[in-house]
């Protein structure tokens, strides 16, 4: 196995972590390529003055679930902010249990919801804070906004616009 970091372009970028399986396996045949096969990847962003941090992103493959190598990665994590807040993006059902044990072993809480620190809220979010003048925004509202480019983009096909927006538009 081999963890392998990847620093952000900019301060409040994300960290990418990625896991290979350096293992060549039974036949032989050595892995997937000469890097071996991908297994596991994390996404976390640290701000270091106001010394917190948030999980972007967390996945390991169905075959190498339950061996500890996502607490692992986790830990790792983990060590770029010691002491620090920690938060994470929201959470499944099954999200939540694995929050809750590496927590457990560390001592860290890992809450989901809204980062700790300002910095680290997405472009959306930092724009809505603006427009409201920093007063919250019910969880509701935030859902409906975060799904406004899809609805946007849905209006404009029923109407009949043929104009490109964006991402969504290629992914069509």
């Amino acid at each position: 196995m081999r963890l392998t970091l990847t620093p952000p372009p900019t301060s409040l970028g994300a960290y990418d972590v990625t896991v290979h399986d350096t293992d060549d396996g039974d036949d032989g045949g050595g892995g997937d390529s000469a890097d071996g096969q991908l297994i596991g990847h994390l996404r976390f962003r640290v701000c270091h003055r106001c010394r917190t941090g948030r999980i972007l992103q967390i996945w390991v493959s169905e075959d190498h679930q339950r061996r500890g190598l996502g607490g692992h990665v986790l830990r790792y994590a983990l060590e770029w902010g010691p002491g620090y807040r920690w938060s994470t993006t929201l959470q499944s059902r099954q999200g939540r249990a694995f929050f809750r044990a590496v927590a457990g072993r560390t001592g860290v809480a890992l809450r989901s919801g809204r980062p700790a620190c300002p910095h680290l809220r997405g472009p959306l979010s930092r724009a809505v804070t603006r427009l409201t003048g920093g007063r919250a925004v019910p969880r509701a509202c935030g859902r409906w906004l975060r799904r406004l480019p899809l609805r946007l983009l849905r209006l404009l096909r029923r109407r009949g616009a043929h104009t490109t927006v964006g991402r969504a538009e290629q992914r069509r």
